[in-house]
């Protein structure tokens, strides 16, 4: 049984380290991933901040050369396109971004339950180690009593038999009795090795030899 506690307490404990392992990887995958999801839209925002100096520039250049003024509106009608494709690439980026940062939210919690689970169930296993622990002392010492017992039967019986051998001696008879008496019944009380009733239920049949 001790031994099934400990293969329960390693299995689950290798389980949960498992699992924790597991989100801790796809938290540190998606912490990457937002990373390089920033950093693209950094490179976008300042291109765009770029796009926009340039159609500052370039309205004032249109201020300045009217006659070129045809070709100036086409070229800030493709930088005014090229900032919207930029921006339309940054949205979904950044709802992409808000979505892992949900996530991880979430396995986040899902560690420190888990943590909490296996903490749960470590204080479990170690109070039914205590308990089975309790146990197996309390099982040995009826096992040690149970032998000693045991043992205090035999010699019982066989001196009882050596009794037998003075049933025509009364006088003899009757010591024998006495000194089994305060052998076995007295010794046992005394050690606890027999039942207080066991004991005077085995002398009781005995008592008249001494009276």
């Amino acid at each position: 049984m001790k031994k099934r506690f400990e293969c329960l307490e390693e299995n689950n404990s290798e389980k949960k380290n498992k699992e924790i392992e597991k989100l801790e990887a796809q938290v540190k995958k998606n912490l990457n991933i937002i990373s390089n999801l920033e950093n693209d839209v950094l490179g976008l925002k300042q291109q765009i901040m770029l796009r926009n100096e340039n159609i500052e520039e370039k309205e004032i250049q249109i201020s300045e050369m009217r006659e070129s003024n045809t070709d100036l509106q086409s070229m800030k009608f493709i930088l005014d396109n090229h900032v919207k494709e930029l921006t339309m690439q940054i949205n979904p980026k950044e709802k992409i971004i808000k979505e892992l940062k949900e996530q991880i939210g979430k396995m986040e919690e899902e560690l420190i339950q888990s943590s909490a689970q296996k903490s749960r169930q470590e204080r479990s296993i170690t109070d039914l180690k205590l308990k089975l622990n309790a146990k197996d002392k309390d099982m040995r010492k009826k096992m040690e009593r149970a032998c000693d017992t045991s043992t205090v039967v035999k010699r019982f019986k066989a001196d009882l038999l050596s009794c037998v051998g003075f049933i025509q001696d009364p006088k003899r008879l009757k010591e024998s009795v006495l000194q089994m008496h305060a052998r076995y019944i007295q010794q046992s009380d005394s050690q606890g090795l027999l039942h207080p009733r066991v004991g005077h239920s085995v002398w009781r049949p005995i008592s008249p030899v001494r009276s």
